[in-house]
């Protein structure tokens, strides 16, 4: 009896676990061939201006793009 409801714990854990995972892959990308000089020059650039940082990394998060103070350029 404990040992069955044990299983069905971890079940449950390994389930919401699976659906984290999901989550985080839908919310980011990652380009495996970026160099670091590049990586360096496009966080470089991004840090030049908070509205296209929070676009790039935080693009599924943003719901109004026309917030007035927070304009793509």
């Amino acid at each position: 009896m404990i040992a069955e409801q044990d299983n069905t714990k971890y079940a449950k854990v390994l389930k919401d676990f699976d659906k984290f995972c999901v989550r985080i892959q839908q919310a980011t990308s990652i380009d495996i061939h970026e160099t670091a000089d590049s990586k360096l020059k496009r966080i470089k650039a991004k840090e030049n201006s908070y509205a296209e940082w929070f676009e790039f990394y935080f693009s599924k998060f943003r719901k109004n793009k026309s917030v007035p103070g927070f304009t793509l350029s």
